[in-house]
């Protein structure tokens, strides 16, 4: 038997829902050159997105979510030892239990969690390894996470109660590490905007993304920003209004 191995505190895996698979399938392929897989699953299919040959993250149906009234969405997903264990830190921590542990049939257990200030990310164990971390992501690749948000010294405490983070610095900017790796940025929300996760994917050249971003019907909310050390980036709608950043390198 293979051994299995998880990287606890890393994301290891992202989530678009969006209320038109479809719509969002066109939407991605164009800008990050992504392909789709569908795969049967006890309660329904499920869309995968590939990057080349690599699953990069699962795209479903806005209306099977719990609750309604919830907007279009990226949620990411972070490796945790045990998924229960994190769910019952959260909740002592003033967070929510937004979805209570449960299996997902021969991929793992997971845990919808939100923060006090409704930031939502899931706490998931795979029953196989997580994906091996990359140095420098490729493109079309999933590369950063930045967590915005309304109150970011409880974020700190928050977050190295339910996933185990400390945190970092990394040019004045507060960081979560997972061990002694940076996996995300907290900043804070700006123009009224809710506490929210925000992920975001390398691109080739960020104005060509962007300019096919604009021409589908998504949106540039955020213009390119140059980043020390790291790239250019920006924040984008897309054509059903989930939000999602974009880095070149």
């Amino acid at each position: 038997m293979a051994q299995v191995n998880h990287t606890p505190g890393r994301f290891v895996w992202h989530e678009l829902a969006t209320p038109d698979v479809e719509k969002s399938k066109k939407f991605y392929t164009a800008v990050l050159g992504w392909t789709f897989n569908e795969m049967p699953m006890p309660e329904g299919t499920y869309t995968m997105a590939m990057n080349g040959e690599t699953p990069m993250g699962g795209v479903f149906d806005l209306n099977m979510m719990p609750r309604e009234g919830v907007p279009p969405h990226w949620l990411s997903y972070v490796s945790v030892p045990n998924v229960d264990e994190a769910a019952s830190a959260a909740a002592s921590a003033g967070g929510t239990v937004a979805m209570k542990p449960f299996d997902i049939p021969t991929v793992g257990r997971a845990s919808l969690l939100g923060d006090p200030t409704h930031a939502y990310s899931m706490a998931f164990k795979s029953k196989e390894s997580d994906p091996t971390p990359k140095e420098r992501p490729d493109v079309g690749d999933f590369c950063w996470d930045t967590l915005n948000t309304t109150d970011i010294e409880g974020a700190k405490a928050f977050y190295q109660k339910v996933y185990g983070w400390k945190i970092g610095d990394f040019h004045g900017m507060p960081t979560f590490l997972a061990g002694e790796t940076a996996v995300s940025d907290i900043q804070e929300a700006q123009g009224g905007a809710p506490s929210h996760w925000l992920p975001f994917v390398v691109v080739k050249k960020l104005d060509t993304a962007n300019e096919t971003v604009a021409k589908l019907g998504g949106k540039v909310i955020v213009e390119p920003m140059k980043i020390p050390d790291v790239g250019t980036m920006s924040v984008v709608f897309d054509d059903v209004g989930a939000a999602i950043g974009l880095l070149e390198p």
